[in-house]
């Protein structure tokens, strides 16, 4: 299943997403691909390519009488943004687990990255700890070296454990 990511600039069904999403799978810093729009919707292709363009998101440059499309870092990353909506669930009792610790002069970005975790489908449990079922570490770890927040963030894909049996007792955790 597909979670709607409101942090997206991108609509996930779009043409536009499709565009992007096949230009991000070649990856970041590859040679561009020869743009050639499909013989049904090209209308569709060209605005999307368009709004990509706009957004620099993609480059599109000219040799000759062929234009080449490449990815931009910006649209790498909003690339990025977009996979967070096709992650895997993680196997049972395993979580991804974000805690952060953001200084208070960077408040503007603690609650941005809160509200970014939020609508990612994370579930806050204490004041900087968010989980999930969703297999997003390595994305996440992709957008937070991305934001420069590395130093201050810290992913672990982990066992979760809701309570521990002990000489026939239960402890909560």
């Amino acid at each position: 299943s597909v979670r709607k990511l409101l942090f997206s600039k991108i609509k996930p069904h779009s043409s536009t997403a499709r565009i992007l999403f096949s230009i991000g799978e070649l990856g970041y810093g590859k040679k561009g691909f020869l743009l050639e729009s499909p013989k049904t919707d090209r209308k569709k292709f060209m605005q999307g390519v368009f709004r990509l363009k706009q957004s620099k998101l993609i480059k599109v440059t000219k040799k000759g009488e062929d234009q080449f499309i490449k990815i931009t870092k910006e649209g790498y990353f909003e690339y990025q943004k977009m996979l967070l909506g096709f992650s895997a669930l993680l196997p049972d009792e395993k979580v991804c687990l974000v805690i952060f610790d953001i200084p208070e002069k960077f408040r503007s970005q603690r609650k941005l990255l809160g509200k970014f975790l939020e609508e990612s489908a994370f579930l806050h449990i204490q004041k900087s700890v968010w989980i999930s079922q969703f297999d997003d570490a390595e994305i996440l770890a992709f957008l937070f070296r991305t934001l420069d927040l590395k130093k201050w963030v810290r992913i672990f894909v982990a066992d979760e454990f809701t309570s521990v049996p002990h000489k026939g007792r239960s402890a909560l955790v």
